[in-house]
């Protein structure tokens, strides 16, 4: 307040030390007394009003006092009521806050009951509804899994196909190559038939032989070249590899027979005779060579029995007829030995042996008739 008071008396002073310069700049022509005189009266003037600013400055400090004591008043009582209220406020929060906190809790609780409700009628048709979709995708899988399975065994059918083929294509292909080998020993065994000059004969059968082992045919008709030059060892060993392949041939066993008893193996001759005969009852050679082996072993009648189912199987054979005559001869039996013979040479008029055995016969007959 005094620092105020201080600076309104400056300010005072000042304005009229202003307000005389002008005058003074006015009256520059006054003399020096009368100036004396008007800054003394102006001095007093100025004294006065200092001191009339002084009693207004009590007069404030009183009202100031007086204003800060209603002021002090005031604000205790401010600050009571603002205990007051803060203490209100305080009981009313507390109570809200624990409103609140009871109301949020119920809420909370209610919440934690109705929503997994909720979330669970809402997820129930949301897993209702991908159920469904995942039983059709299910569905979808199931019948593509089945037409997988069929398009498997489809594939499978064609695999085996493929390899069934394949397989056929290796047989087909190895047959066709032995095929083109059987056919060049075909070809040397056709060559061979067609030879006359019999070692050439056995060369092609050679040739044929080794292209096909299992050529059978090849061994028994080399047998027979050899059994031709007198080589018959060598011939029945081709004729035992002819029934080896071919069991059932009955012509290999009757030439195996012929070579065996010229080697005078004749019950062994024999045997090989009566197995082509089991193989072809009708092979009337296989006879007429048992029979050859009757006679020559003395059993005349055993032989002309043998000689006669051979004419019967075959009556166009002169070898036939001239053995029956042979067996008749050797039996005494002379008329019919010399018929036989004439059947013989009426199929064959250059079958010399017929003509020597029916003079033979004449002859004895002519001898039995001078008796």
């Amino acid at each position: 307040m005094n620092k105020a008071l201080r600076f309104a008396c400056l300010l005072i002073f000042s304005i009229c030390l202003f307000t005389c310069i002008p005058t003074q700049a006015k009256n520059a022509n006054v003399s020096n007394e009368s100036h004396i005189e008007n800054t003394y009266r102006q001095k007093d003037s100025l004294i006065d009003k200092i001191n009339n600013l002084q009693q207004k400055q009590d007069e404030l400090k009183s009202q100031y006092k007086d204003l800060s004591d209603i002021a002090k008043f005031n604000i205790d009582q401010y600050h009571d009521n603002i205990e007051q209220y803060h203490e209100e406020t305080t009981s009313t929060i507390n109570f809200y806050s624990l409103l609140i906190t009871i109301v949020v809790t119920i809420a909370i609780g209610l919440a934690g009951i109705l929503f997994p409700i909720w979330f669970n009628n809402k997820n129930e048709k949301q897993f209702d509804t991908k159920i469904e979709d995942l039983g059709i995708k299910i569905k979808g899988f199931q019948d593509n899994l089945k037409e997988v399975e069929e398009l498997k065994v489809e594939i499978q059918k064609d695999r085996d196909s493929i390899i069934k083929l394949q397989k056929i294509i290796e047989s087909d292909k190895k047959k066709a190559q032995e095929a083109a080998i059987k056919s060049q020993a075909i070809q040397y065994f056709t060559e061979a038939l067609k030879e006359k000059d019999p070692n050439k004969q056995i060369e092609l059968f050679n040739r044929a032989i080794k292209l096909n082992p299992d050529f059978f045919e090849a061994y028994y008709n080399r047998g027979i070249v050899k059994f031709y030059l007198n080589q018959n060892a060598a011939a029945i060993e081709d004729y035992d590899k002819a029934i080896e392949l071919n069991p059932k041939y009955a012509g290999a066993y009757y030439n195996r027979g012929i070579a065996k008893f010229h080697l005078n193996k004749t019950e062994e001759a024999m045997q090989d005779y009566d197995k082509a005969i089991e193989l072809d009852p009708n092979h009337a050679k296989a006879y007429c060579n048992k029979g050859e082996v009757y006679f020559k072993l003395g059993q005349y009648e055993d032989a002309l029995q043998c000689y006669e189912k051979a004419r019967i199987l075959n009556p166009k054979s002169k070898a036939a007829y001239c053995n029956i005559g042979n067996a008749n001869l050797k039996l005494g039996k002379y008329p019919e030995a010399i018929e036989d013979y004439d059947k013989a040479l009426a199929i064959d008029p250059d079958l010399t042996e017929a003509y020597d055995n029916r003079k033979e016969a004449q002859d004895k007959l002519n001898e039995e008739g001078k008796a």
